[in-house]
């Protein structure tokens, strides 16, 4: 009986570890916790990929986690929007970091955050690269697509709906970072498929459109940046489980992603 119980331990947890994905070659994606605040690090050795910087009161945090990864540049930055919760951090980055090009959709604000980061941007001759059109670009074996919201005007939550949205390949992985995307801007996604994973849009909250994105996109796994002030609506993550999905919020901790060519794995602390 003891032979066969240790037979089995150890079956296990060679099981285990062949399930684990090795940190030093995998692709990892962090994800703060910020608050009700989008920052997203897709990152292999030193650089990254950077999708939004959270408020500026969020600084220290975001370059806190990128120092304990020993991250020193971010490769690609985008700013998905010009709210303040994913613009706000931008200004002390470029300053602080070397950065290879700026992605920005196609409108301007009057915002304050939005002023400081195209000041920091000049002082630093960087050129922001606004998308007009699908773009793609690759970054350490991660095809990226960059949608540009469809529209110039929308009749609601313009800033919002006029949310970069980005997709993201990499081997038999697939992942959907959908911005502060709101009724209107979801409506343009009807051609969108499944995805392994999704950062769902605008931080949990519900629209008409929310339960039929949520059953195409049909993820596996999701994100919700969100706070115990601002937490996500109840319908949408009850639509999200529903779907199949295990949820993950910011508010319960940092979340880290571990890809390689065939898996991911998800842990949050």
């Amino acid at each position: 009986m003891k032979k066969l119980l240790f037979l089995l331990i150890s079956f296990l947890l060679m099981f285990s570890s062949a399930c684990l994905i090795e940190r030093e070659d995998a692709i990892k994606i962090l994800i703060p916790k910020i608050g009700k605040a989008d920052c997203i690090i897709i990152y292999k050795n030193n650089d990254c990929v950077m999708i939004d910087t959270g408020e500026s009161e969020d600084d220290a945090e975001i370059v806190s986690v990128m120092q304990e990864n020993n991250i020193n540049r971010i490769d690609t930055l985008i700013i998905t929007h010009f709210d303040k919760d994913h613009v706000g951090g931008a200004a002390y980055l470029i300053d602080h970091f070397e950065i290879g090009r700026i992605l920005r959709p196609v409108y301007t604000s009057g915002s304050d955050e939005y002023n400081a980061f195209m000041e920091a941007a000049f002082h630093k001759e960087l050129q922001t690269e606004i998308i007009a059109n699908k773009t793609s670009f690759h970054f350490e074996g991660i095809d990226f697509e960059v949608y540009p919201a469809e529209k110039n005007e929308y009749e609601k939550n313009a800033d919002n709906n006029s949310s970069l949205v980005i997709s993201a390949v990499y081997g038999e992985n697939s992942l959907l970072f959908a911005g502060d995307a709101e009724k209107e801007r979801l409506s343009e996604l009807k051609d969108f498929g499944s995805y392994d994973f999704l950062k769902v849009p605008h931080h949990g909250s519900y629209n008409d459109e929310t339960e039929d994105f949520i059953n195409r996109t049909s993820a596996k796994y999701a994100v919700i940046t969100c706070s115990d002030k601002n937490p996500p609506e109840k319908e949408t993550v009850s639509l999200l489980k529903k779907a199949g999905a295990k949820v993950y919020e910011t508010r319960n901790g940092n979340i880290e992603i571990l890809m390689n060519e065939e898996k991911m794995q998800i842990s949050q602390k």
